[in-house]
């Protein structure tokens, strides 16, 4: 399809052909980022195709994502961006496909980051990301979905080299407001299930934003996060467990990144949302991490739909439909407050 003309996508679209329009191209390898060299699951898939796999994966909010992107590329400038720098790469290669994924927003309003989950297997952008950047996008907030290192052998630890990640990302915006169009240095950061676990780890003072020396986020998003990871350690269920801190990772070590015991009072605002249907992630976990937010006085909000199950992304057509909206109302609140006090 020639550059220019809008193509518009449906549900039953083959996804391999749609990511040979030019502007998808730069940004086709991170639908599903993954390092394991596993098959990515919209190889050979429609939409549809991936909904029929994965039934809380929406197509329809799927393609409403990939069209952003496709609008996004068509004002000719890159929305594809390296985090790292060439020496950075070149001293460590697992950097190379560490990239952001930007979507417009306006210049006065701050920005946000986005990590989707895949269980630190894989980052599955195409499927919550991209739909949830494209929605905060529309309302005119500046978004950056974040490819960040994902498992690749049971001999490395995922935690901390995806936080470094997420460190060197907001880093990377921070110095480049001019270019990037930025006017603010105030931001958010969310994430689902797995990628939600690495927003949520973010807010540990001795994990996350302070460890970097960087600016606490106004707000966290945490969408059906893994967050009590001492739990899972109880429960004996390894797999992902040993796909975050390698086989063999000591009690000591697993403890350290449990969320919900180790936040405190300078811990960010947080807004968490899950399914009460989910099979994958208990929703219990955002229960307790809202209780313990709750009882350090930390500005928080809890969403719990009836339905939804694990991997509703956007929430279209769930119980919990409308989500972003309301969590953007919670964020601008905070906004609200922080000006007050700055007065």
């Amino acid at each position: 399809m020639k550059r220019g003309v809008l193509m518009r996508l449906t549900k039953d679209m083959k996804i391999d052909e749609i990511k040979k329009i030019p502007e998808l191209v730069q940004v086709s390898d991170y639908f599903t980022g993954r390092r394991d060299g596993n098959e990515k699951d919209e190889e050979g898939c429609t939409f549809q195709d991936l909904n029929d796999k994965y039934n809380t994966w929406n197509p329809q909010c799927m393609v409403y994502g990939v069209e952003a992107l496709i609008r996004n590329g068509k004002n000719g400038k890159n929305c594809v961006y390296s985090v790292y720098s060439q020496d950075e790469i070149a001293a460590d290669p697992t950097r190379k496909d560490v990239k952001l994924i930007a979507f417009p927003g306006e210049k006065e309003k701050p920005f946000v980051i986005l990590c989707a989950g895949g269980a630190y297997h894989a980052v599955c952008s195409i499927v919550e990301a991209f739909p949830v950047a494209a929605k905060f996008s529309s309302m005119g907030y500046p978004v950056f979905c974040l490819n960040y290192r994902t498992w690749k052998s049971w001999d490395e630890q995922v935690l901390p080299m995806a936080l470094e990640d997420l460190a060197a990302a907001v880093k990377f915006i921070s110095s480049r407001k001019d270019e990037l169009g930025l006017g603010q240095d105030d931001y958010a950061v969310g994430g689902f299930s797995a990628g939600g676990n690495l927003t949520a780890e973010f807010g540990i003072a001795e994990n996350g934003y302070k460890k970097y020396g960087l600016k606490k986020p106004d707000v966290l998003f945490c969408i059906y996060a893994v967050l009590n990871l001492k739990d899972i350690l109880e429960k004996n269920e390894t797999y992902l467990i040993e796909t975050m801190f390698g086989r063999g990772a000591d009690r000591e070590t697993v403890e350290k990144y449990d969320v919900i015991t180790r936040l405190d009072k300078e811990y960010p605002p947080c807004y968490l949302v899950a399914a009460e249907d989910d099979d994958m992630v208990d929703p219990e976990n955002s229960r307790k991490m809202y209780s313990e937010l709750s009882k350090k006085n930390i500005p928080a909000k809890l969403e719990i739909g009836k339905s939804g199950g694990h991997g509703f992304g956007l929430g279209d057509g769930t119980s919990l439909e409308g989500w972003v909206e309301r969590g953007i109302g919670f964020w601008e609140q905070l906004q609200q407050q922080k000006g007050k006090e700055r007065i």
